[in-house]
C-alpha cells in the first residue's frame, strides 16, 4: 500500500528550476515579487545604503523603483560574469518562489560571493526552497573557486538567521550606523 505524502513532503519534492536571469524585461515582476514578500525586519545596512530603506524600521517610498533599477543593472543578458552582480531565479511550472541576488568579487584578495538577497515567497516558507536555493548558490560558488559566501541580514530577521546558520553561517561581525547630522 502507498505511503501518503503530507503536502510538505508533495511541495518540497518539486522541481525548482533555478537559474541566472538573462531577460531584463522581467525586472519589474521580480521587483513585484520581491516588494510583496519582503517585510520590515528584512532591512540591513546594505537597504539603507543603496534607497531601499530610510531607516531599520521603514521602507523608502521609491523602494519599488529602487529594486526594479537593482534588477535591470544586474540581470545579465549573456556571458559568464566573473565580477559584479547577478540575478537568479527560482520558479516552479514557470511561476516564481524565490530570487536570489549575489555579489561576485573574485578578483579579491580573498576570492568570494556575497548572498545580497535570497528571497522566497512568503507562502511557500517552510517547504526547503530557500535550502535549494541556497545549496545552488553554493555550488555556483564552488564552481567559481570563490573561498567565502557571506551575506548580512536585518537585525530582527531572526526567521532568516536561524535559516542561515542551520545552513553552516556563521556571524563574523556585527553592522552599526549612527546618523551624522550637518548643516544644510
Amino acid at each position: 500500500m502507498p505511503v501518503k505524502k503530507t503536502m510538505q513532503e508533495k511541495q518540497s519534492s518539486m522541481k525548482l528550476s533555478i537559474g541566472w536571469e538573462t531577460d531584463r524585461d522581467i525586472a519589474k515582476e521580480l521587483a513585484d515579487f520581491f516588494v510583496v514578500n519582503v517585510t520590515p525586519a528584512y532591512i540591513s545596512y546594505s537597504e539603507i545604503q543603496c534607497g531601499r530603506a530610510i531607516d531599520s524600521r521603514r521602507w523608502s517610498p521609491k523602494f519599488r523603483e529602487v529594486l526594479l533599477d537593482e534588477f535591470k543593472g544586474a540581470i545579465k543578458t549573456r556571458g559568464n560574469v566573473r565580477e559584479g552582480r547577478r540575478v537568479a531565479v527560482a520558479r516552479h511550472e514557470g511561476l516564481i518562489l524565490g530570487i536570489v541576488v549575489i555579489g561576485i568579487h573574485l578578483k579579491a584578495k580573498c576570492p568570494h560571493v556575497v548572498i545580497e538577497d535570497l528571497v522566497v515567497d512568503q507562502k511557500k516558507r517552510g517547504n526547503g526552497y530557500g535550502k535549494e536555493i541556497l545549496n545552488w548558490v553554493e555550488r555556483q560558488a564552488a564552481e567559481m573557486k570563490a573561498v567565502d559566501l557571506f551575506l548580512e541580514s536585518g537585525i530582527t530577521n531572526e526567521d532568516a538567521h536561524d535559516f542561515f546558520e542551520k545552513n553552516g553561517f556563521e556571524v563574523v561581525s556585527k553592522v552599526m550606523i549612527k546618523k551624522v547630522h550637518y548643516e544644510k
